[in-house]
């Protein structure tokens, strides 16, 4: 987010050009629909899908962006977790999701994984794996994840049209615009602090 926001206020392009090669692009709703699946496919097998919120957010109306990349992630993490219920042990998570791992199996209750899913930063794929190889239930998992992932879109695209609209209009970004990139930094130590938890929970 801060490399975009960096390249919105350098702008390299014209913003009116950039934003209406962008326009263009999702403009078609069969584009739209291949995103969420490229991002759905991205997210099942554990791979960066968060990176399409540029490819959404700046050129669709906030209700519809945050719907788009709730459903390509929540679509993921239900892949991601079907197949490592489906592997169970046999799926390598690598240590970083095995502390996580560990970590559900005796927290593994819905708020939690709501509250996991709002830190930016968070490795989303190990929840979902490790939901699926502990195989939580799926429900709460769904739920949880349904949950999470709309706030913390929400809070992305907001702060994204926020700043991109104020840039489009030649104006001084108001505090009432920053709130949402405040909001962020602030789940994203309270994030730092539950990763270095987790890290000692680990050992």
């Amino acid at each position: 987010m801060l490399v975009g926001m960096g390249l919105a206020i350098w702008q390299p392009v014209e913003l009116p050009v950039l934003l209406g090669w962008g326009e263009w692009l999702t403009a078609h709703p069969g584009m739209l629909l291949l995103l969420v699946f490229v991002m759905t496919l991205l997210f099942s097998l554990g791979l960066p899908g968060s990176a399409f919120i540029w490819l959404v957010a700046p050129f669709q109306p906030l209700v519809v962006s945050t719907g788009l990349l709730v459903t390509g992630s929540v679509a993921g993490a239900a892949g991601a977790y079907h197949l490592a219920r489906a592997l169970g042990s046999d799926l390598p998570v690598g240590p970083r999701g095995e502390r996580i791992r560990i970590f559900l199996a005796s927290h593994g209750n819905m708020a939690t994984q709501c509250a996991l899913r709002l830190l930016p930063g968070f490795p989303h794929a190990a929840i979902n794996f490790g939901a699926g190889v502990l195989k939580l239930p799926r429900l709460p998992f769904l739920l949880a994840a349904l949950l999470g992932l709309t706030v913390k879109w929400a809070v992305y695209t907001s702060a994204i049209h926020s700043g991109l609209g104020a840039l489009e209009r030649g104006e001084v970004i108001a505090l009432t615009e920053v709130l949402p990139l405040v909001l962020l930094a602030v789940m994203l130590l309270i994030g730092v602090w539950l990763r270095s938890r987790l890290e000692r929970h680990g050992k």
